[in-house]
């Protein structure tokens, strides 16, 4: 069983590098944008996207159809630090080895903004700091990353203005995370 987990895990990394690869190649197609959004605990059987019967998150569900949405999705931790760092390297826990309280992403292991800058994306990432801050190492290869606790409106502000102010041609990567579900 361990061993079909890991070769999971494995396949799934190989994946995420093949995926970032093939979107920095040179080709003549446009490069698109990537947008991660991290809205911590929020709940999928709460919203109207995944059948939620009350009318709590329209934007969302506007979003989820114009977009990706998957019906099945599994974290490899169950808080926020190191299934954030899986994330953001493609690895699991047990592999870049952030998954205490005071451990952060090694710098030998490389982040996806650090693929994405190094491959002519802007990158920016707002948060409310927590568990992604950048003392954490999260925000190795962003030219700019702002981790301070503010309501998610002002994040989402601010964002729409950093993008509003690059050029059209130019690709970007923006995450953006908030813990304000937690209320």
């Amino acid at each position: 069983m361990l061993l079909r987990a890991g070769l999971i895990y494995f396949l799934f990394g190989a994946l995420f590098v093949l995926l970032i690869a093939l979107g920095c190649s040179q080709s003549p197609e446009p490069r698109r944008n990537l947008i991660v959004i991290s809205m911590d605990t929020l709940r999928a059987d709460r919203l109207g996207s995944y059948g939620y019967a009350r009318s709590t998150s329209p934007t969302i569900d506007a979003l989820g159809a114009r977009g990706a949405r998957f019906a099945r999705a599994h974290s490899p931790a169950p808080w926020t630090l190191p299934s954030h760092a899986s994330i953001f390297t493609g690895l699991t826990p047990q592999v870049h080895a952030t998954h205490g309280w005071g451990d952060k992403i090694p710098s030998s292991v490389p982040t996806l903004a650090e693929l994405l800058r190094n491959a002519g994306w802007r990158t920016f990432g707002h948060t409310a700091g927590g568990f992604v801050s950048g003392r954490y190492g999260f925000s190795r290869g962003f030219e700019e990353y702002v981790d301070k606790l503010s309501g998610f409106k002002m994040t989402l502000n601010a964002a729409r203005r950093k993008i509003e102010s690059l050029p059209a041609d130019e690709p970007y990567f923006l995450f953006l995370q908030t813990f304000t579900v937690h209320c």
